[in-house]
């Protein structure tokens, strides 16, 4: 079973993170290189797909700008390593509420989408972020 510690949202400019996602970027513009023209059509598309699903949810819930889980995660030989993995959406109505945003009919996706929803959950209910009191994935 993996362990995970001192959970916290942060925000997208977290300096940490912001360590992190420019690496993963470097590392993601390299990747893109070699993909066809479609699949970076389809992450521009996703992305905006995000952000409309994103503002219709602020419409009926209040909505974190900390949306970055920032924890600590057990490796084995090298202790408690920082991690960081954005959220798609955070409610903090009446407590803490996860959202997967997926921009595809693809079972795969729902189920990666659960799966990333599953991990976040383990992840906060480690911590004093607040209790999860739900969570929903969007396709």
């Amino acid at each position: 079973m993996v362990r995970y510690r001192h959970p916290r949202l942060v925000g997208l400019d977290n300096r940490g993170y912001l360590a992190v996602a420019a690496q993963h970027a470097r590392e993601w513009r390299v990747a893109r290189l070699r993909e066809s023209g479609t699949a970076a059509a389809s992450a521009r598309i996703a992305s905006v797909f995000e952000e409309i699903v994103r503002a219709a949810f602020a419409r009926i819930t209040v909505l974190s700008d900390n949306r970055i889980l920032a924890y600590k995660e057990a490796e084995k030989g090298l202790g408690y390593v920082r991690r960081y993995r954005e959220l798609d959406a955070v409610s903090v109505d009446g407590g803490v509420k996860v959202f997967e945003i997926k921009a595809s009919r693809l079972e795969k996706a729902a189920l990666r989408g659960a799966a990333q929803l599953r991990k976040a959950g383990a992840i906060l209910g480690t911590g004093t972020v607040g209790r999860t009191k739900g969570i929903a994935l969007a396709l």
